[in-house]
């Protein structure tokens, strides 16, 4: 690959450089704003919020043992993610004082994600 000379004065580079910094602020330990990020943190340190969490994993486990398929955007949107959104935001209202209308899809996405993953890997198989 050729390496390419790119000129850019002061001000450009100071806007990328502010930019990019602005990026990495909004973002925290999970990838999303912080104020998703908070509340994934609530939930996951607390006992009844992980318990409920994990009834919906064995619920998919089950779902996927009769050979459904599990769907990201299926799962994002069901009845049981928002269920389960609104039972961490009652749980957590302390944490969201800079929602944006963003959060709870936010939320629900990590969730998501997060829910696939650990039941295709078998973290909630019935032995």
């Amino acid at each position: 690959m050729a390496k390419k000379i790119i000129r850019l004065t002061e001000s450009e580079l100071r806007n990328y450089i502010t930019e990019s910094v602005k990026k990495v602020l909004n973002e925290g330990m999970y990838g999303y704003p912080d104020d998703c990020d908070q509340m994934i943190l609530c939930y996951e340190s607390d006992r009844e919020s992980m318990k409920y969490f994990e009834d919906i994993a064995r619920m998919l486990d089950k779902k996927l043992k009769r050979g459904v398929e599990l769907d990201f955007n299926t799962l994002v949107n069901s009845s049981i993610l928002k269920k389960f959104q609104q039972f961490v935001f009652r749980n957590f209202k302390q944490w969201q004082d800079n929602m944006t209308r963003q959060t709870p899809y936010n939320f629900r996405a990590y969730v998501a994600e997060r829910l696939i993953e650990k039941v295709k890997n078998g973290e909630y198989g019935f032995k």
